[in-house]
């Protein structure tokens, strides 16, 4: 009897395990809209975050300029994307030009989901942070 109720323990341990995986990774799939910092300043950013298995997600990364600076170009790529929901660490990895302006390279991220926001570096040389919010509600 001891050991079916310590096999019923691990189960349950193992079931709430997965659900928190599965809700931190609903957490991240949708629309986030934000800025990131490289050397064209101020950069406006939609990344946009789909899939269902954490560490192979897939996504579209569209940058533009903000109302506060116009220098940035107009691009789009696809990006993959792996997401840590035990750490809620993110990295965004650029894989494939949809629109490339001259002179433009994909901007890699790496950050933390925070509740409603993602936040972190981006990887590229000369760049700094970014910080992105959950579109709607």
């Amino acid at each position: 009897m001891l050991r079916w109720a310590g096999a019923a323990v691990v189960a349950l341990i193992a079931l709430s395990s997965a659900s928190m995986g599965a809700g931190a990774q609903g957490a991240i799939t949708g629309t986030w809209q934000g800025v990131y910092e490289c050397p064209q300043g101020p950069t406006g950013l939609t990344l946009t975050i789909e899939g269902d298995t954490p560490h192979a997600l897939k996504g579209n990364f569209r940058f533009y300029p903000t109302p506060d600076n116009a220098r940035p170009a107009r691009g789009d790529y696809e990006v993959a994307i792996s997401f840590d929901p035990a750490s809620l660490r993110i990295e965004v990895q650029g894989t494939r030009w949809i629109d490339q302006p001259p002179g433009y390279e994909f901007a890699n991220l790496r950050g933390v989901l925070q509740g409603r926001q993602l936040i972190g570096t981006v990887e590229n040389a000369g760049c700094g942070a970014f910080e992105l919010t959950r579109a709607g509600g």
